[in-house]
């Protein structure tokens, strides 16, 4: 900050200052005015007034507002206006469908042929990733299960088979 010696001992000043020339603060009332005190009431700028005003600075002062207002402008919001100009979504889908050069009618003998074709694809691949995950040891449970089911059949008798510990109850103490 500041040197010590160019503030005025606010003690000295009321006549309290009991450190004498031990004060780090300065003890001299003059070094309180070495500036003119500032007036914060007043406005020190350029008053400008209509009457100094010609066309030219008037289009500038315009111009920087509207530069000031377009830069606040929300980008994401739509004008009415603007809107409806757009063309509705019956048009589009029309303009979208003329621009297509060969068209098949479809049929539901097309549709089911159609249909047979991609389930017969997603069976093959489907068959395939299952051949390669059983080449590579890692099938889950339910891969497993949808393979071979017959490989997880409990009868009824494999209760009688497997030896089961009774549970005994313990008398605590």
């Amino acid at each position: 900050g500041a040197d010590p010696k160019s503030i005025l001992c606010e003690f000295f000043k009321v006549g309290k200052c009991a450190k004498g020339f031990k004060c780090k603060l300065s003890h001299d009332l003059n070094v309180q005015r070495k500036g003119e005190k500032i007036d914060i009431y007043s406005d020190k700028r350029d008053q400008e007034t209509m009457e100094n005003c010609d066309q030219e600075t008037l289009e500038k002062v315009v111009e920087s507002k509207a530069k000031e207002y377009q830069q606040n402008k929300p980008t994401d919001n739509v004008l009415l206006e603007e809107e409806s100009e757009k063309t509705p979504i019956e048009e589009e889908i029309d303009n979208q469908r003329a621009k297509l050069k060969t068209s098949t009618p479809m049929t539901p003998e097309l549709f089911m042929e159609w249909k047979k074709k991609k389930k017969a694809e997603r069976d093959e691949s489907l068959a395939a990733q299952r051949a390669e995950r059983a080449k590579n040891d890692r099938m889950s449970g339910r891969e497993l299960f949808m393979s071979d089911a017959s490989l997880f059949v409990d009868d009824a008798k494999a209760y009688e088979k497997y030896q089961r510990e009774e549970e005994y109850d313990v008398p605590e103490n």
